[in-house]
């Protein structure tokens, strides 16, 4: 009945996934599905609190007995003395409980084996559980939460989340020979909504190629998925010893030129080439290049044009957008930097998860602004959340890091360009009609 509960679960979010719901406009305000979805699967437990409901006694008790329960947990799981999980110990826990607990659980004990408090091979017996079936759905979060940990702990090859992510597919999926299981059927679901994801981000990794349990782990999902469920933008092909930007152009200008060379998937790219401000500092080199021609080069001057607009039409949604970068832009003072290091700990103890896990009050705090019925500013919100990150990651806001140089007194070929870059986007963006 467990597994049931979670194919539920995962079929929802398959819908999400392949149908790119835009989950903010659900008007669901109070679920247990779109609760977990946005705590467990959008955000990673990363909002959870540790505050409970009341600090009563009785409260208090409860919470003693669960950190009781949890503990009995780590060791079916962890301890190779145990005899693992029995049905006692899977009963006492309602089956919700068990899908936010368990990724809760599996995410502590590999910030543990990062910082040499248990063994890999301890972590390792953990995993093999989650290839039991009413556990499966929980691997889902695993996977999004370590991918993200590859980039924000240590992009290299074969780092730990890599390791364990590489245990994690190999002890779901078996040998490739193996016969098709009930469970591998399940854990195929995963994979369907997560393949993706998988492939992208480890193919991101510098010299990927090199890493044996990388390449095994791309083989395994892309075997496993039916490649309709993976983006096309994937099978892009690059000459990664040339360069990218240039690439870039070259199939910019074969679209505009409507060569048969062209490939329309290149466009997915813009935003997400842009590492260190590649990108930027490409266009301000084909101005300088134009400028020195007297304005002889015809494709030079279309992949200006094009990238521009397309830079603009990544950054901008609504009016706000527009007169916000128009103002950004404009602006002379440098952008703020923070000088916050980023925390490459994860400290929170099992126990400050109780209210988020295991409080069943039905009372909808004020606070949350994404499920509170009460609160009639929730998608004001949201959407003006939705605009921050979407200004904070798109082009422009890579341009705004360099333009500061415009201001230098200095009559470089560079930084001319860089101001002729400043002036003309200015004036598209003045200019662009939405």
């Amino acid at each position: 009945m467990y597994a049931f509960f979670g194919i539920i679960i995962l079929a929802i979010l398959l819908i999400i996934e392949t149908f790119k719901i835009d989950y903010s406009q659900i008007t669901v305000t109070s679920s247990y599905i779109i609760d977990y979805i946005n705590e467990f699967y959008y955000r990673l437990c990363d909002n959870l609190t540790n505050a409970s409901s009341s600090d009563t006694e009785e409260d208090n008790t409860i919470i003693s007995n669960y950190n009781g329960l949890i503990s009995d947990w780590i060791n079916a799981l962890f301890d190779d003395n145990n005899e693992g999980l029995s049905d006692d110990l899977i009963k006492s826990v309602n089956v919700k409980h068990i899908y936010k607990m368990i990724p809760i659980i599996y995410q502590q004990s590999i910030i543990a084996t990062n910082s040499n408090k248990i063994d890999i091979k301890i972590l390792n017996n953990g995993i093999d559980y989650l290839s039991q079936m009413f556990l499966i759905p929980c691997t889902l979060n695993i996977i999004k939460w370590l991918l993200r940990r590859i980039w924000s702990d240590d992009p290299t090859l074969d780092c730990l989340p890599v390791q364990v992510l590489h245990e994690l597919i190999k002890s779901n999926l078996g040998e490739n020979d193996e016969a098709a299981s009930e469970s591998k059927l399940f854990f195929q679901i995963v994979l369907k909504i997560s393949g993706n994801s998988i492939i992208s981000t480890l193919k991101k990794l510098t010299n990927w190629e090199n890493s044996i349990l990388i390449k095994d782990i791309i083989e395994k999902v892309s075997n496993s998925v039916d490649q309709t469920y993976l983006e096309g933008d994937l099978n892009l092909k690059f000459n990664e010893k040339a360069n990218l930007c240039e690439q870039l152009k070259t199939k910019a200008i074969a679209l505009v030129n409507n060569t048969n060379s062209y490939d329309y998937q290149f466009i997915n790219l813009f935003p997400s080439i842009d590492k260190h401000h590649e990108l930027m500092r490409y266009i301000v080199e084909e101005i300088t290049l134009y400028q020195k021609t007297n304005g002889g080069n015809e494709d030079t001057k279309l992949f200006i044009n094009l990238s521009i607009f397309m830079v603009l039409l990544e950054a901008i949604d609504t009016i706000d957008d527009k007169q916000y970068w128009i103002k950004h832009i404009k602006d002379t003072e440098p952008p703020i930097r923070s000088n916050i290091a980023a925390e490459n700990k994860f400290d929170i103890l099992m126990d400050y998860h109780y209210s988020s896990i295991f409080n069943n009050s039905d009372e909808i705090s004020n606070n949350d602004y994404l499920f509170s019925g009460e609160n009639t500013n929730s998608s004001v919100e949201i959407e003006n959340l939705k605009s921050k990150i979407g200004r904070h990651e798109s082009l422009l806001n890579s341009f705004n890091h360099i333009k500061e140089f415009c201001g230098i007194k200095d009559q470089s070929t560079f930084l001319k360009s860089l101001r002729i870059f400043k002036d003309k986007l200015i004036d598209e963006l003045e200019a662009f009609d939405l």
